[in-house]
């Protein structure tokens, strides 16, 4: 794949060179074990403080690519490198040092919350873990940064489900890290509050500058908050460039039957994606 369809950032924050990751398949008595290749051969880069988003149906190996690029999982085959330098063995020192700058904000934020502390524990405990002074108020400016003032001393259980996730976005920013891969991270939330998440991210982004993997299913809540998309299949990057181009001029068939999908604000803005789908098939 050249730089030019990998649609690569002028300044590389994070960078994953085919990458792959193959598990073994399901071995029968009348045939050998197929490997089953939820990452095939990727190719991404996502430049310091700008959002890519990573949408594919369920079962494409977006979510297994986010946690590759977070750390959480080696891949079988290519590379990662962050800030130019390759991830280190995962549980060794130098990889928990590269996991401060690389936080991940997934999908169920109850499951990512020990309901036994305290919200503001919660925001304090990586701090603690890496050495970071949590002291003069700096848990509590944060949680008032994501709209949580003033709740620090409740527990998961007492809070809704937007606020848990402002709750894990606290505790990701607390280690003022330079990537956050978000994965399927609006998605268990209704739509008036994935728009209060979405908003808080980008605000979140041009106040820390903090670059964003967003991985979602929902093609339209990747536009929203993405400058670049790249559009995953079956384990492979099948189109990839800036948000306005890939909805405008989408090249894949994939990419066209996903917008061909999203519900349209109007019969006439209907009327138009459908005449430049059909055009864009005309030209195929």
């Amino acid at each position: 794949m050249t730089e030019a369809m990998i649609g690569a950032a002028p300044d590389v924050g994070l960078e994953l060179r085919g990458v792959s990751l193959h598990y073994g398949g399901k071995r029968s008595w009348r045939r050998k074990a197929e490997p089953v290749r939820a990452v095939d051969g990727v190719d991404i880069v996502l430049g310091p403080g700008e959002t890519l988003g990573i949408v594919g149906e369920s079962g494409s190996g977006k979510s297994t690519l986010g946690r590759i690029a977070a750390g959480i999982e080696a891949p079988s085959a290519g590379s990662v490198r962050f800030r130019g330098e390759p991830y280190a063995a995962i549980g060794s020192a130098a990889w928990r040092r590269q996991r401060r700058s690389v936080q991940v904000v997934f999908q169920n934020p109850s499951q990512a919350l020990d309901p036994r502390l305290s919200i503001a524990a919660q925001v304090r405990e990586p701090m603690d873990a890496h050495g970071i002074d949590a002291g003069g108020g700096t848990v509590e400016a944060m949680l008032a940064r994501v709209g949580l003032a003033g709740l620090g001393g409740r527990f998961p259980h007492q809070l809704s489900g937007g606020q848990l996730q402002r709750a894990v976005i606290a505790r990701a920013l607390s280690l003022s890290p330079d990537v956050i891969v978000c994965d399927e991270a609006v998605s268990a939330l209704d739509v008036s509050v994935q728009a209060q998440i979405l908003n808080l991210l980008q605000d979140l982004q041009a106040e820390f500058g903090v670059a964003f993997l967003f991985i979602s299913h929902d093609l339209g809540v990747v536009r929203h908050v993405s400058h670049r998309i790249a559009v995953m299949r079956q384990g492979q990057i099948v189109e990839t460039g800036l948000a306005a181009e890939v909805f405008a001029r989408p090249q894949h068939p994939y990419t066209r039957a996903l917008i061909a999908a999203l519900p349209a604000a109007s019969p006439a803005a209907r009327r138009q994606r459908d005449a430049r789908a059909l055009a864009s098939l005309l030209k195929a």
